[in-house]
């Protein structure tokens, strides 16, 4: 049932959380975004008497994040493509691992199709001492923390405001997370990890 398998992932993801704290593993939470140059419209505060305006284009274009944060140290990793596909999964994948060559890695992340490993629960081993952690369906929003740092991500850098150029976008997004490695804290707050 689905809350069974949600109730093992949170055992299992509470193991690896103690694994990572004691130094056995390293635990990174993981998933992807997508980011479109269209300003995400929300409720924001505004002079009485006045409305706010939002410059907006017909222009769709987009990129991806990927962004995966290791739970001990909070480091932030990311990186941009321009799609979700499994070349940007495994370079994204061989990019971490050579900052980490002789480490056991995990990652938890969902079965987006990019990862391919769509049918997959649980744990599956990469190659050695590269393991992935797929969510039950519909779970990530709850078991998996990074979901706090994009919205976190969309509050402070897309809600209610229009990027001209796909440029301008990608810049807005490496300066926040520039902004991330340095305040740690910040992360810790976001994802529920001790600072």
């Amino acid at each position: 049932s689905g809350s069974g398998e949600k109730k093992k992932a949170e055992a299992d993801l509470n193991r690896y959380k103690q694994r990572a704290e004691a130094g056995e593993i390293r635990l990174f939470f993981w998933d992807e975004i997508k980011w479109v140059k269209l300003a995400t419209l929300t409720r924001m505060w505004v002079k009485r008497g006045t409305q706010a305006q939002i410059p907006m284009g017909d222009d769709h274009d987009s990129v991806y994040g990927f962004c995966a944060i290791d739970w001990v140290s909070l480091k932030t990793h990311y990186r941009i493509g321009d799609a979700l596909n499994g070349k940007n999964f495994k370079a994204f994948i061989a990019h971490i691992r050579k900052q980490y060559p002789n480490d056991v890695l995990v990652f938890v992340l969902d079965n987006a199709p990019a990862h391919g490993y769509t049918k997959e629960r649980g744990e599956v081993q990469g190659d050695e001492g590269l393991f992935f952690y797929f969510l039950p369906s519909y779970s990530a929003i709850d078991l998996n923390p990074i979901e706090k740092v994009f919205k976190f991500f969309r509050h402070k850098v897309t809600h209610n405001f229009y990027f001209p150029t796909l440029h301008d976008l990608m810049q807005a997004a490496r300066d926040f997370f520039r902004y991330l490695h340095v305040v740690r804290s910040r992360v810790a707050s976001l994802i529920g990890a001790k600072v």
